[in-house]
């Protein structure tokens, strides 16, 4: 009894002459390599079309995306002559979530000191108002917690669509309405995103952000407390001319405090992250 060639059952198994593409998996399929990156590889046969790019897409309706908690990540199309298609398809761990941060802080202009040591007979008390002149507070700039971070994450293609990317536009240079992470409301400014389409099954998507912690009972001077402050609230004092009864002279003093909400807020739920 003679045993028929592939080129035979393939044939036998073309059915009507019409334009439909068939697709199976070989016996010798599913390649598997074992180990730390572990990847594995599904062979198919195709057949009845010369042309590469519905013999692609047949592939693709037919090969799982999915395989032994592998995801699909490339293929390759070798065409072996009278329409027929070697087809490899091959398989490997997803690229996972990644996540960096930067906690070397922030520089910032201030005016005013939280304690003053004077020296000297009769000093002017300015109550903390730093390098007063006779008609301005030059202030210092000094380095202040800032916290930056990023995360990649891959998100589904079907997920990124044009109202997924105006959302991201329209959250960049926002501030967080409600709890994000480990931060409170008011604490994590957007800073935006970079994306990338990565072949036909995702997206892979940078988020940036800063943090700057929320303040309260900030005290400048007897008269002046800042009862609250939210991380990217802007805070700035006025200063004026004061009588020094001791020096007995005129100096310039804090009159008061102002806290000036210069981001809008935002639910950062919108960005589909997790907590």
């Amino acid at each position: 009894m003679s045993v028929p060639d592939e080129s035979t059952l393939w044939t036998g198994l073309s059915g009507p002459a019409d334009d439909e593409i068939f697709c199976i998996e070989r016996f010798d399929s599913r390649q598997l390599n074992i180990g730390r990156d572990p990847t594995a590889t599904l062979i198919f046969n195709l057949w009845r079309s010369d042309d590469e790019t519905r013999i692609a897409a047949k592939l693709e309706d037919t090969a799982p995306a999915l395989f032994d908690g592998l995801d699909a990540d490339s293929y390759t199309l070798d065409p072996q002559g009278g329409g027929v298609w070697l087809a490899n398809v091959n398989y490997k761990v997803r690229n996972q979530s990644s996540e960096s941060f930067d906690t070397t802080g922030g520089t910032v202009h201030v005016t005013q000191s939280f304690g003053t040591n004077r020296f000297g007979t009769l000093a002017p008390d300015f109550q903390g108002a730093i390098g007063v002149s006779d008609d301005k507070v030059d202030g210092v700039d000094i380095t202040i917690p800032a916290y930056k971070f990023s995360e990649t994450h891959f998100i589904p293609r079907a997920f990124v669509g044009t109202s997924y990317k105006n959302t991201l536009f329209q959250l960049t240079g926002k501030v967080n309405s409600l709890p994000f992470k480990s931060f409170s409301a008011g604490e994590v400014l957007f800073l935006g995103s970079t994306g990338q389409r990565r072949g036909r099954e995702d997206f892979e998507i940078t988020y940036q952000f800063a943090a700057s912690p929320n303040i309260a009972s900030i005290v400048f001077t007897p008269s002046i407390t800042v009862l609250d402050k939210e991380g990217w609230d802007y805070m700035w004092l006025y200063y004026d001319d004061q009588v020094d009864g001791v020096a007995h002279r005129i100096v310039r003093r804090p009159r008061a405090a102002y806290v000036e909400r210069v981001y809008e807020r935002a639910d950062f739920g919108l960005l589909g992250l997790s907590a």
